[in-house]
């Protein structure tokens, strides 16, 4: 049997609801793997990890799908202008 995180138990937040970030994330997503404090993309799902790659480019790293979140507005506009201006920013502060 094979392990896929969309059929594995969740464990709801106080308020009764799922984290978000144990929901499957599309390829592409731009999240924050909050156990390394790092913006990734989303490359794919291998076992019971998320594959995240720099949105710089890089080597890629498994992240544990319950520490990610996706990116918000002010995270991925930071890696536009880095994208823009060369620039290579994938720690969040």
């Amino acid at each position: 049997m094979t392990d896929d995180i969309r059929t594995r138990p969740r464990t709801p937040s106080t308020d009764g609801t799922v984290p978000e970030s144990t929901e499957r994330c599309p390829i592409g997503t731009l999240v924050i793997d909050t156990a390394r404090q790092r913006l990734g993309r989303v490359m794919g799902h291998e076992g019971p990890y998320v594959q995240l790659r720099p949105p710089s480019g890089g080597r890629e790293w498994g992240a544990d799908p319950a520490r990610i979140r996706p990116a918000d507005e002010n995270e991925i506009l930071r890696v536009s202008v880095a994208a823009v201006t060369g620039t290579q920013q994938d720690r969040t502060q």
